[in-house]
């Protein structure tokens, strides 16, 4: 709905329609059934399969489905964290960025939408995370870069984000982003990471919330209303269904500022330590 609405509706309407440009429906439907066991069912045993990006509909299916309902998501997320409330964030990191979807939506909700930098391993992702932010209007830029070894250091003035990537690590690279994450806090940079809320599915968020007990959490749920061809795959994929809810963890909000001795002050929105 509303601005952020249209402007999803008209980049994953041009990414379907790019998708389908050599492909039938039914080849995306297939492609996306593929990565869904590839790419969500399998990735709690540590580590992305190298397949799930095999093959051109793999590819389409990751841009115009799983692309945008990972907007939608990081959205929702952001609109219950109050990131229209945020002042001063001049960047927005996007870890393990896919189509630059996260980003992008976290970079329109903050005051003045700042330039998303993204960053992740496979080629043809970086390629798509491009098209999103001139789709959507957004000033940004994709590199080519693994984690842990292509993370830029945190500091304020920056949101890091890591929607639905860590999960893809193995656990060695994901305990090395989340030490650098963690040293980010502590210079005043802003942490946000989304994931599947189950534990099954995430087995390390009991340990990650425990090491930050002041983290703001928030479970989250797609809309009811999806566009179209959004629909036309979920019932093919059965990877996001509507009861199935995500975690928004926000080790800490991007408006606090600080650094190194100086104390964080949030933003009204995110004033009080949560509950």
């Amino acid at each position: 709905r509303g601005a952020l609405g249209r402007r999803l509706a008209r980049w994953g309407g041009a990414e379907w329609g790019l998708g389908l440009s050599d492909l039938r429906v039914s080849d995306v439907r297939r492609a996306a059934q593929g990565r869904s066991a590839l790419y969500v069912q399998k990735r709690g045993r540590g580590g992305r399969d190298r397949r799930a990006g095999d093959g051109a509909g793999k590819r389409a299916a990751f841009a115009s489905y799983y692309g945008p309902l990972h907007f939608v998501g990081a959205a929702v997320a952001g609109a219950l964290l109050g990131l229209s409330s945020c002042e001063g964030v001049r960047e927005v990191v996007d870890l393990g960025c896919g189509t630059g979807a996260v980003g992008a939506a976290v970079s329109l909700l903050l005051p003045g939408a700042p330039r998303v930098s993204g960053v992740d391993a496979n080629a043809s992702a970086v390629s798509a995370c491009r098209r999103t932010f001139s789709a959507l209007g957004v000033r940004g830029r994709g590199k080519v870069g693994r984690l842990p070894g292509a993370m830029p250091r945190l500091r304020a003035g920056t949101l890091a984000v890591a929607g639905w990537s860590l999960n893809e690590l193995t656990p060695d690279d994901r305990e090395s982003v989340l030490e650098a994450l963690s040293a980010g806090v502590s210079r005043g940079c802003g942490v946000l990471i989304l994931e599947p809320l189950s534990t099954r599915a995430v087995p390390w968020w009991p340990a990650l919330r425990a090491r930050f007990p002041r983290a703001i959490a928030r479970a989250i749920r797609a809309p009811v209303e999806r566009p179209e061809w959004i629909e036309r795959l979920d019932d093919a994929t059965r990877a996001a269904p509507r009861d199935a809810p995500d975690l928004a963890l926000c080790l800490a909000p991007p408006c606090a500022g600080g650094g190194p001795g100086r104390r964080r002050r949030a933003c009204p929105a995110h004033a009080r330590p949560p509950a």
